[in-house]
């Protein structure tokens, strides 16, 4: 499960979404991670989605899928 975390945050790191210098186990959003945050926050939020896809936009950070 680590390698598969590690990818996830290598692959966040390369969209310019969380700080490359931050401690291991640490996981900062830069100021475009934010942006991007409150993007789909605000669209989910317009959109009458079911419950099951507002948990697919919310772990849409931190798999980078």
């Amino acid at each position: 499960m680590a390698a598969t975390l590690n990818k996830a945050r290598v692959r966040l790191v390369k969209r310019g979404w969380l700080e490359a210098t931050t401690w291991r186990g640490n996981w900062e959003l830069t100021e475009r991670g934010w942006e991007k945050a409150r993007r789909d926050r605000t669209r989910a939020a317009a959109w009458p989605l079911a419950e099951a896809d507002l948990a697919a936009i919310d772990t849409e950070m931190s798999v980078a899928a």
